[in-house]
């Protein structure tokens, strides 16, 4: 037995090469390549090898060595990294990272909530009190918050700038800015970014309203809340300002309570876009009792056979009327005439995103200056990466993107005009999740598409689900798909302006509650709303 000195606490300590623990530091320090002999314990072993490795030097040359190789100094922002990541995602688990699959998400739910009593583990308790990163953050800000009170701050501020950019604000550069935004959003000007210039019109329409020292809480909840209700018209009319900035406003305060409207607003508003944003010049038929009587179309254009039906959040809501299959058997009237019903939602129209969506629609629809018309057999298919799937369906596509596996795009010379997205389904062998098309009017796009993924990928069958509240799949019947049934309406919250389906309200707001509990308390909280059902739409290959 020697007595020797610990390198990294330098505590005395026996060595003992006899000893079965100092064996199997022996045959540790090896395999880690350090001299397990310097060191009286694996512990200080550890600490001592990971403080050399966290020198500078090692570290640059560490950082060289990731950047020659993948492109990038550090490891997790390669492109390479996460390409490969991706590609690895994509083919395990047909989604672009393993928590957007619906299998792996579930079990991480109930793994949390079993071992950690949460649906999210950063959500839990103690958790929270032992999070040090959250701590830090907090620190960091209040930090920032007291350094930026101080005038000296400003000075410094300004000084940086100075020396770095020439001016004494980074705004004085006009010609830097310009390169920022277009190295991080790819535009020139900041108002070309989605919603930039709408928020602008809003503060100016903003700059004529009434009333404005009375824009605060307290005021909001004393004159609008009445019953549980908000009255959004009201604050409207009161403040001289427009639906939506009310609708702002009440968000920026946090009122809860849901919108009370009534159907002539909306129809109007709806009335007005399509008459005037539009310039749609023929017969708009409001109120319409005599085709499908006694119920009424509120918005009806005989020309195109389109009719359009306003949905107030609480008056079509299960609180109001009990009768779930109510929008479904209208829509079915509607087809038994050849008219196309479209259900559009009070929630939809207020939304940005949302109604910006069914704006695009009803533009091609109903807008004289009809869309460019291009032909099938003039373009040629070809695979497309997420983002640009992405890119398209996001702006096009009613529901947005989706991760699809299979995701084919259809080229008019170096222009992306439409796309499809599928991926594998439970009982069907494929699913047509998406089609989607630009702005244009595309005759045979979408066989041409399905036929080259049919001889590219062989399916034995593939499902498509059509929304019976907007669509009556006859782009699916083209493609040689065949009607099966259409399926029973399907519920859905709409809370504060915010439409949640089943499974998220349930993740959101169910946790301690019980499933009767649960239900009575969005009943109070939440409008609960019916969709018109899907069309079930299904190809098999031909025996």
């Amino acid at each position: 037995m020697i007595t020797k000195t610990c390198n990294n606490c330098k505590n005395q300590y026996i060595y003992d090469s006899s000893n079965r623990w100092t064996q199997f530091i022996n045959t540790i320090g090896k395999i880690r390549k350090y001299d397990s002999a310097a060191y009286c314990s694996g512990k200080c072993a550890g600490e001592d090898a990971k403080r050399k490795l966290h020198g500078k030097g090692v570290q640059d040359k560490a950082k060289d060595t990731i950047e020659r190789v993948y492109g990038d100094r550090v490891f997790s922002r390669s492109k390479i990294v996460r390409d490969r990541i991706q590609r690895t995602c994509e083919e395990r688990y047909g989604t672009k990272t393993p928590l957007q699959n619906r299998e792996i998400r579930q079990k991480t739910y109930e793994s949390n909530v079993n071992n950690r009593g949460g649906t999210y583990h950063l959500q839990t308790d103690p958790v929270l009190e032992k999070n040090w990163a959250t701590k830090r953050t907090d620190e960091y800000r209040e930090f920032q918050r007291s350094l930026a009170e101080k005038q000296g701050f400003v000075d410094i501020s300004r000084k940086a700038c100075l020396e770095k950019y020439g001016v004494n604000n980074f705004f004085g550069r006009p010609d830097l800015l310009r390169e920022k935004l277009e190295e991080r959003y790819g535009i020139s000007n900041i108002r070309e970014r989605e919603g930039v210039s709408e928020k602008a019109a809003e503060t100016r329409r903003l700059s004529k309203a009434v009333n404005v020292g009375e824009f605060n809480e307290e005021v909001f909840r004393s004159k609008f809340v009445i019953d549980n209700m908000f009255e959004l018209e009201g604050c409207a009319t009161y403040y001289n300002i427009t639906i939506k900035s009310a609708s702002h406003f009440k968000k920026k305060f946090g009122i809860t309570e849901n919108n009370r409207y009534t159907r002539k607003t909306l129809e109007k508003s709806v009335y007005d876009y399509i008459c005037s944003d539009l310039e749609f010049q023929e017969e708009v038929v409001r109120n319409d009792r005599s085709v499908i009587n006694p119920l009424e179309l509120d918005l009806y254009v005989p020309s195109k056979n389109i009719a359009i039906e306003i949905n107030g959040d609480y008056w079509h809501s299960e609180q109001a009327n009990p009768d779930k299959t109510r929008h479904q058997r209208k829509s079915q009237l509607c087809e038994n005439k050849g008219i196309r019903l479209i259900h559009v939602w009070e929630h939809e129209w207020l939304s940005d995103v949302d109604s910006y969506r069914i704006k695009k629609m009803l533009r091609k629809i109903l807008s004289p200056d009809s869309p460019k018309v291009l032909y099938g057999r003039k373009c040629v298919v070809k695979e497309i990466s997420q983002n640009e799937f992405d890119s398209l369906a996001s702006e096009n596509h009613l529901l947005g993107t989706t991760k699809c596996p299979v995701r084919l795009g259809l080229y008019f010379g170096e222009e992306l005009v439409a796309c499809q997205g599928y991926r594998r389904h439970e009982r069907f062998e494929w699913e047509l999740a998406r089609y989607v098309n630009a702005d244009y009017a595309i005759l045979g796009g979408a066989e041409k598409m399905f036929d080259h993924f049919l001889s590219i990928y062989n399916p034995k069958s593939c499902v498509s689900y059509v929304d019976f509240s907007k669509f009556y799949g006859k782009v699916d019947l083209k493609m040689g798909f065949n009607y099966i049934r259409t399926t029973e309406p399907t519920n859905s919250w709409v809370m504060n302006g915010e439409r949640l389906d089943r499974r998220t309200a349930r993740y959101r707001y169910q946790r301690e509650l019980s499933w009767k509990d649960y239900e009575t308390w969005m009943l109070k909280n939440a409008f609960k709303i019916w969709d018109s059902g899907k069309k079930v739409m299904v190809w098999t290959k031909p025996t």
